[in-house]
């Protein structure tokens, strides 16, 4: 029995996986110039990193993906150069909400 809700609850929790809920409105403060710690601060670790190109520049990925509800994964990024913010995405006052 008790092998049977640990399986339960090992399945629950990755039924939820990425770096947290996006929060969409802390998302649209993002300014180029920010550092990687005033990033961090607002939105969290992000899920992942990737290299952009050959210049240095790279990219943090916040996922949300919840498994057991249906819905689509959500996807916010932000590229860096050197700690620094160089490129964030436009999001519209209407997404998110």
């Amino acid at each position: 029995m008790k092998k049977w809700i640990a399986i339960l609850a090992v399945a629950l929790l990755t039924a939820c996986a990425g770096s947290g809920t996006i929060k969409w409105d802390q998302a649209r403060s993002l300014k180029v110039g920010m550092t990687e710690t005033q990033v961090t601060s607002l939105m969290g670790r992000p899920y992942q990193a990737q290299v952009v190109g050959n210049d240095g520049t790279y990219r943090w990925v916040w996922v949300n993906v919840n498994m057991l509800t249906g819905g689509s994964p959500e996807k916010m990024s932000a590229e860096f150069k050197e700690g620094v913010v160089v490129s964030v995405p436009v999001i519209p006052a209407s997404f998110g909400k």
